[in-house]
């Protein structure tokens, strides 16, 4: 099963482990996690970024969730993005978590 998760790299300062310990868990379950994005971000870099690289990362995002069978967000931090995200994907039928 492929699996999409997504939080706002604003909280990888107090969650950034949680979003591992996420990432992680759903590997060590066997399913594949389709986008690492949210392991791998430099939030600081993320936000300064130009606008061709934002309108990339949101292609790709939504790439993302259509190859996914189930999306899993963390929404403890408030981002309006994530719940673009989690509106897309309940748009596409994709069970949401």
């Amino acid at each position: 099963m492929k699996v999409f998760f997504l939080s706002t790299p604003r909280g990888m300062d107090k969650l950034g482990d949680n979003y591992q310990k996420i990432y992680d868990s759903i590997s060590r379950l066997g399913y594949e996690n389709v986008s690492n994005f949210i392991v791998g971000v430099e939030p600081e870099a993320f936000y300064k970024g130009a606008e061709v690289d934002r309108v990339k990362h949101y292609k790709q995002m939504v790439d993302d969730v259509k190859r996914a069978d189930v999306v899993v967000f963390e929404t403890s931090t408030h981002s309006l993005a994530v719940g673009h995200m989690v509106n897309l994907a309940l748009s596409m039928g994709k069970p949401v978590v």
